[in-house]
């Protein structure tokens, strides 16, 4: 697995998801993750950048945990696998339900995806499950750019 496989923690005010990425340029290598773990998606952007992902929990708990077990990661991220085996058992029990746990989640997080840019900041993620409304799940956050 390359150096710039990772974990993305998604929130969404229905529902809470990790996501295994690893993005390459061409879609050789996602393509044989594909292969190699028997599951997940490869997509690709139009700058020739393709991901593969693993989005489903049993996928991650199934399979992608033990081949990190097995294949540990160097450098870096070498304990990024532990962390989001930590984040999906915390998903797993409800945490992410709570803003106490969502926080939680997010300190867990914190180390990992080191100079990603996020949509969204901790603190508005936050922001959105203390007032989350169904109907309206972002109302009250800031706009985003238009760019």
């Amino acid at each position: 697995m390359s150096r710039s496989a990772g974990c993305v923690v998604e929130y969404f005010p229905t529902a809470c998801r990790c996501r295994l990425t690893c993005p390459k340029f061409g879609s050789d290598e996602p393509r044989l993750l594909r292969s190699v773990f028997g599951l997940g998606t490869v997509r690709g952007r139009g700058d020739g950048v393709y991901y593969f992902e693993v989005t489903t929990v049993a996928g991650c708990v199934e399979r992608v945990f033990p081949f990190f077990d097995r294949f540990p990661l160097r450098g870096a991220k070498r304990h990024d696998p532990e962390r989001f085996r930590r984040i999906t058992a915390l998903i797993q029990a409800g945490r992410h339900l709570s803003p106490s746990g969502f926080e939680e989640i997010l300190s867990v997080r914190a180390p990992m995806n080191r100079g990603d840019m996020r949509r969204r900041s901790d603190e508005e993620l936050i922001a959105a499950l203390r007032i989350w409304n169904p109907q309206r799940p972002y109302a009250g956050l800031p706009q985003e750019a238009e760019g």
